[in-house]
């Protein structure tokens, strides 16, 4: 079989963890994506999730990184390996 370099891939967990925010706060920066109009802060949501998976959004973790430069979000925290 040949060497496949797959993209490292982020559910909420990871996100909460590399922003060094609760679970549920990932959660509702997820659900503004899908609902702009119930966006309470001015702070720009998480993008569309690259694929879902049994329900759960999944992200390319180089396109959240690309995000939180983008809206100032520090990051840094290293998301636990599962």
């Amino acid at each position: 079989m040949s060497d496949v370099e797959l993209p490292e891939l982020w559910g909420l967990q990871e996100i909460a963890a590399t922003f060094g925010v609760e679970p549920a706060t990932a959660q509702i920066w997820s659900y503004r994506a899908k609902n702009p109009q119930g966006k309470t802060r001015r702070a720009e949501p998480l993008p569309d999730p690259d694929v879902v998976i049994s329900g759960a959004p999944i992200w390319v973790a180089d396109r959240i990184r690309a995000w939180g430069d983008r809206t100032g979000r520090a990051y840094g925290h290293v998301p636990p390996q599962t």
